[in-house]
């Protein structure tokens, strides 16, 4: 890991406090929809209410209204994704939050089926490039050396907030046909109207681009630029034009940076095995992370609640335990026991993702974590919840370690799929490949009633679907340790060649540091144009030097300022 100067370090702190509690609340919006989704189906065990119960859907309908969502969001992906590099980040992010808030509010006035499916392609719409976006925007602030720490941070901050929806959920449920409406519809409106104010506080707050930033310093700006060029952005393709509007985004008219399609970028990110790899590891994680919100809170009634009455009723009348748990899955003592696991989990991932960052390694971070969450998966399924004494086992050997390896290995394996992305295009596909498969259609595989939770009698306590997801995150590992060893030769070359300009601005040797860093960063065009040689960074820094002195493009002058 790269050792930082004063100045850098005070520009990582200061971007720090400025984005990532807004990245993360935007993050949380988007769990709390999802959360919503899965908590409405049955708001009341007991008397089984709920949007299920209200709008006469079957299982097969409601997973079906949720593959429609995911079809809509898989054929918008990659145009919601380029449309918020053409666009900006910061009104296209608040634009999709704010609209999925209206949807989900509006949500709550449905009645049929037919509605309720509306709702559901027009959000999959929405919510198409929104994680995608979220990616791009951490990778256009921070150098690979710190990505899978700011992933870690958002992440992590929305699990763990999120890990006590349950505990929303059961205090809500007292206002249930206040004004009208049921909980489901309560739930709805109170995540819609969150969603609609995070969009205008991030419209208000979040900067566009470091070239954007208002609360940067001139000097600041110069060096965030750099430290987001590593000559992925341009390289041979790019014509002397370009390179001078390139070079002009740093100006203080804080005017934005131009994006342009290359359409063999796109050709290369959709022809690289690596790249479906991560989509297809990303599919299970997002799978298993799903399937655990549905099965929490029914370990944790089985493991802590449940036990002894278990046991006790089992050998008599299995239906009356059957219904005894999962009146007690919604239970608050339940659903705390559940969201102790995400606790865990964001305290692991940060700590993860911070020693990838520093020792440059991806693929182990990523796959010892869901090798450990897959043991817990296993574990889940095999060990039956009649066994005496198996509800503790359960919970500390099972619940705890598949949770908190799958938040962990999250931001490292997204981290480790964007390394080897070079510009601007292929970032963008590369995002919206890994999380189009994934994140559009496990809501419909792993939501309760669906094929792979479908068996939730007491004795199996959902065996079947837990030990395919235990196969299913052992497939996520063995595809990291594929892709590590199909790429080892890249995998060195690429790593610590972010440009991040050390020294810029307070080192005493200042025309030394200059020429070490252009050489290593190529920002500002040491490979002019198509089909001509590249020139030394140090002629090529001399001719400009006298060339533009007196300029806005004499950057020491320029970087100087405050």
């Amino acid at each position: 890991m790269p050792e930082y100067d004063p100045q850098e370090e005070q520009l990582i702190r200061k971007l720090d406090k400025k984005l990532i509690p807004l990245l993360a609340l935007l993050y949380l919006a988007s769990l709390v929809d999802r959360g919503t989704l899965f908590h409405a189906r049955v708001t009341n065990h007991a008397t089984a209410s709920g949007l299920k119960h209200d709008l006469g859907v079957s299982d097969d309908a409601y997973v079906v209204a949720l593959v429609v969502y995911g079809i809509a969001s898989v054929l918008l992906v990659f145009p919601s994704t380029f449309g918020l590099r053409m666009f900006g980040p910061a009104r296209w992010l608040a634009g999709i939050v704010a609209g999925w808030g209206f949807l989900a509010a509006c949500s709550a006035a449905t009645s049929t089926l037919a509605g309720w499916v509306v709702v559901q392609i027009l959000m999959g719409a929405l919510q198409a490039g929104f994680l995608p976006g979220i990616l791009l925007y951490i990778l256009s602030f921070y150098t690979r050396e710190e990505w899978a720490s700011r992933m870690s941070w958002v992440v992590s901050s929305g699990t763990v907030a999120t890990s006590f929806f349950g505990i929303f959920v059961d205090w809500g449920s007292q206002f249930d046909g206040a004004k009208g409406l049921q909980t489901w519809k309560w739930m709805f409106v109170c995540s819609g109207l969150f969603s609609i104010v995070i969009g205008a506080v991030t419209v208000m707050f979040l900067p566009d681009y470091p070239q954007t930033c208002a609360f940067l310093t001139p000097a600041d700006r110069v060096l965030a630029v750099a430290r987001g060029h590593d000559g992925s952005e341009g390289g041979v393709h790019e014509s002397e034009e370009e390179e001078t509007q390139r070079r002009k985004s740093v100006t203080p008219r804080l005017k934005g940076p131009r994006v342009r399609f290359d359409s063999g970028q796109l050709i290369e990110a959709l022809t690289d095995k690596r790249n479906w790899l991560f989509a297809f590891a990303f599919c299970f994680i997002s799978v298993a992370m799903d399937a655990l919100i549905s099965v929490g809170p029914e370990v944790t009634a089985t493991s802590f609640s449940l036990t002894t009455q278990f046991l006790e009723t089992h050998e008599k009348d299995p239906n009356a335990v059957e219904n005894a748990i999962e009146a007690a899955d919604g239970t608050r003592q339940a659903r705390i026991f559940a969201a102790i696991p995400y606790l865990i989990g964001g305290i692991v991932a940060p700590i993860f993702s911070w020693n990838s960052d520093r020792t440059g390694d991806r693929a182990l971070h990523a796959t010892l974590p869901l090798m450990a969450s897959s043991l817990g998966f296993a574990l889940l399924a095999f060990v039956p919840v009649t066994l005496a004494h198996a509800g503790p086992v359960r919970y500390f050997l099972g619940l705890l370690p598949a949770t908190a390896g799958v938040v962990a290995a999250y931001p490292c394996l997204l981290a480790y799929a964007l390394d080897k992305a070079q510009g601007d295009t292929s970032r963008v596909a590369v995002a919206a490949i890994t999380f189009s498969i994934g994140q559009a259609f496990s809501p419909a595989i792993s939501s309760p009633g669906s094929v792979l939770l479908r068996d939730s009698t007491a004795p199996t306590g959902h065996a079947v679907g837990l030990g395919v997801c235990a196969c299913g995150v052992a497939l996520s590992a063995a595809s990291v340790l594929l892709i590590r060893w199909l790429y080892r030769g890249d995998e060195t070359q690429m790593w610590g060649k972010g440009p991040a300009l050390r020294r810029l601005l307070n080192d005493e040797d200042e025309d030394k540091a200059w020429g070490v860093e252009l050489s290593q960063a190529d920002m500002f065009g040491s490979i002019s144009g198509k089909g001509k040689k590249p020139r030394k960074a140090s002629g090529f820094w001399s001719d400009r030097r006298d060339s533009n002195a007196g300029s806005d493009w004499d950057l020491k002058e320029y970087a100087s300022t405050k």
